[in-house]
C-alpha cells in the first residue's frame, strides 16, 4: 500500500511539472510570443497584473526604479518582493557581499508573482546588461488555497522567462522560496512563540521549490536552495533570524549573503566592475 501511495504521489508530481512547463520554451524565449501567452493564460499567477488598490504609490515606485534603470548599467539585478527589497536596508551587508558590483534592487513589498511580472514587462531594460539576476518570488502567493503550487511555480517560471527574453546575456540565479511561519505561528510571536516548525504553508512552498528546481539548466539558469541555512539545530525557523517568521533581520541577510555568494561569484566571474 505504501508503494502505491508513493507511486501516486510521483505521478501527480510529474503531471504537475508537465502542466507547469507546457507553453514555455527551453530556448531563448520570444518576448512578443511570451507576452501573449501570459496575458491569455488561465493561471492568475502568470497574468501581468498591477497592484490594486495600492496602485498609485506602487506605480510611483515603479517609475522611480525606471529612472534608475535608464541612468546606468548594473552587474546584478535583485528581483522579488519585500524579502528581497529588504537588502536596500542593509547597506553594509550589500557592500560586504557584493563589493564593487553595481546592484539594482527591483523588488517591491507585498508583490505576488503576477505583480512582479507586470513590472518586468513594463520596465525598459535596453540600457542595461547585468551579469546575473537573482530571483526570489512566490511566498506571497502561498497563502491558503488562493494559488496551487503548480500555479505559483508557473509564476516563478514566467519571471525567469521574461528576464531571459529581455536580457539574453544575463544569467538567472533562481532561489528556492524561503521557509516561513504560518499565520497562526506569526501571530503567536506576541504570545511568546520563538520559532516556526514546518507547517502546511511551508510544506506547500517546499513542493513549489521542487518544481522550480527543474527550470534550471545549470548554465543560463542556476537553482539554489539555501533554506537549511536559516534553520536551527531542530530544523525550525527561529525569530533570531526572521523576527516575524517571514522577513530576515540583519542576521538573516548575513546568512543569505554567505550562503548565496559562492554561487553568485562563479556566475559573475569576469563581470565589468
Amino acid at each position: 500500500m505504501n508503494n502505491i501511495k508513493k507511486m501516486s504521489r510521483s505521478i501527480i508530481f510529474t503531471t504537475a511539472m508537465l502542466c507547469t512547463l507546457s507553453g514555455y520554451s527551453a530556448t531563448q524565449p520570444d518576448l512578443a510570443q511570451l507576452t501573449e501567452k501570459l496575458e491569455k493564460s488561465n493561471n492568475p499567477a502568470v497574468r501581468p497584473t498591477p497592484r490594486i488598490p495600492v496602485n498609485e504609490p506602487w506605480l510611483a515606485a515603479h517609475e522611480k526604479r525606471q529612472k534608475v534603470l535608464d541612468a546606468g548599467n548594473f552587474d546584478v539585478l535583485l528581483v522579488g518582493d519585500s524579502i528581497t527589497a529588504g537588502w536596500s536596508k542593509q547597506p553594509e551587508l550589500l557592500k560586504k557581499f557584493f563589493g564593487d558590483r553595481r546592484v539594482m534592487n527591483l523588488a517591491h513589498p507585498a508583490d505576488k508573482t503576477e505583480n512582479i511580472i507586470w513590472r518586468l514587462m513594463n520596465h525598459s531594460m535596453t540600457n542595461i546588461t547585468p551579469k546575473v539576476a537573482v530571483v526570489l518570488a512566490g511566498t506571497n502567493n502561498s497563502n491558503k488555497d488562493e494559488f496551487t503550487e503548480e500555479q505559483i511555480a508557473g509564476g516563478v517560471e514566467a519571471i525567469v522567462q521574461i528576464l531571459r527574453a529581455k536580457l539574453p546575456q544575463t544569467k538567472i540565479l533562481l532561489l528556492g522560496i524561503f521557509p516561513r511561519g504560518s499565520y497562526e505561528q506569526r501571530t503567536g510571536i506576541k504570545g511568546g512563540l520563538t520559532e516556526a516548525v514546518i507547517n502546511p504553508q511551508w510544506e506547500k512552498i517546499d513542493r513549489v521549490n521542487r518544481i522550480i528546481a527543474t527550470f534550471a539548466d545549470g548554465t543560463n539558469i542556476v537553482y539554489l536552495n539555501i533554506n537549511q541555512a536559516f534553520l536551527n539545530e531542530n530544523g525550525a525557523l527561529p525569530i533570531s533570524v526572521m523576527p516575524d517568521l517571514l522577513h530576515p533581520n540583519e542576521k538573516g541577510y548575513e546568512i543569505w549573503g554567505s550562503a548565496m555568494m559562492p554561487t553568485l561569484e562563479k556566475m559573475t566571474k569576469g563581470a565589468t566592475k
